[in-house]
């Protein structure tokens, strides 16, 4: 099977349409895109099948944390799982987290919606790996306008072919010299940085483990070819 066989299903679910898109307001990600959590259902059901049938997810873990001054947040952990015949792939992993208890204006506020919320940001992060709004994360798309290389036509889409990581036993962290490597990178690609690490699923470069600098960079250096018009 070649790279471009891996890719047929990440580039069918990598754009979504526009009308499942809205810009962020407010808040860290203030500026950036958000997609309809229903649309990536629809995206896996349309690539994978029925959920139980062609792809399903377990919570394989939660847990809250005390933040201070009475806030506590809350985090889920799941596993995803496609299916290809008869066989059920590895678990994806995906972690997601929100407020559980929020001081506001007039005081603390239990947010009952916490679970649901954190269970479908901890979905997005594993379906993103399966290429779902895969242009949103890379700063690719907007909704508006279709960001291409120079010299590349609008239907244009640049081709990204990442090569699969193994996560060690001992999870370390990349080096001072590789996070330098990465933003050399993103500046030259002229891509979004807090869109690409959305995209890995880290807050901060320095928190990129050390097994998925290889994956990271290849996928800078393919937008780079991109753009410069190479294939």
């Amino acid at each position: 099977m070649t790279s471009d066989d891996n890719l047929v299903r990440w580039n069918r679910v990598r754009r979504p349409p526009k009308e499942v898109l809205r810009p962020i307001g407010g808040g860290r990600l203030k500026g950036m895109t958000d997609i309809s959590p229903q649309w990536r259902l629809e995206a896996m059901t349309a690539e994978y099948g029925e959920i139980g049938v062609g792809w399903r997810y377990a919570v394989t873990s939660r847990w809250t944390e005390r933040l201070g001054d009475g806030e506590t947040a809350m985090f889920i952990e799941i596993e995803l799982f496609t299916r290809q015949g008869d066989q059920w792939s590895a678990p994806i992993y995906g972690v997601g987290g929100t407020m559980l208890i929020a001081r506001e204006r007039d005081g603390l506020r239990l947010n009952d919606e916490a679970p649901k919320m954190a269970i479908t940001d901890a979905l997005s992060v594993a379906m993103k790996q399966l290429g779902i709004g895969a242009d949103i994360y890379m700063g690719l798309w907007d909704g508006s306008k279709w960001k291409i290389p120079p010299g590349g036509s609008e239907n244009e889409q640049v081709t990204v072919e990442p090569v699969e990581p193994v996560e060690p036993a001992h999870e370390q962290f990349i080096s001072e010299e590789q996070q330098l490597e990465l933003a050399k990178l993103i500046r030259e690609t002229k891509a979004n940085g807090e869109l690409f690490m959305q995209y890995l699923g880290i807050d901060a470069m320095d928190n990129l483990p050390a097994f998925r600098f290889d994956y990271a960079k290849q996928v800078l250096l393919n937008a780079q070819k991109a753009r410069n018009g190479k294939t």
